[in-house]
């Protein structure tokens, strides 16, 4: 009975917990900030479609028969896409940051 009693209680208390740390999760999961999450989530949807792009263009090249330096030569070009888009997606990043900053300068003058 008492042993019962004990278990019972500690599955409440553990319930509880389980309960209470969720609904912290919820909290610390809510941006501070939703312009740059809206920001991260429209990037990494861009770099979901370059990847699928890529994915694509190299399978269609692969079907073709191609000398070696116009293989190196597209996979150059696909490398440089994705760096292009990176540095962009970057500099967008920072672009925020800064604005956001000097908004917060400029407001507590």
């Amino acid at each position: 009975m008492v042993l019962r009693d004990l278990m019972r209680k500690v599955l409440v208390l553990l319930t509880v917990a389980c309960m209470a740390g969720g609904s912290l999760g919820v909290l610390k999961a809510a941006p501070r900030d939703r312009e740059l999450h809206e920001l991260r989530k429209r990037q990494k949807e861009q770099r979901k479609t370059l990847k699928i792009q890529q994915r694509s263009m190299k399978r269609t090249m692969k079907r073709q028969q191609l000398p070696a330096d116009s293989r190196k030569r597209f996979r150059r070009q696909l490398k440089m896409e994705r760096q292009v888009l990176r540095t962009g997606q970057r500099e967008e990043r920072k672009g925020l940051v800064e604005r956001k900053k000097s908004m917060k300068r400029n407001h507590r003058q």
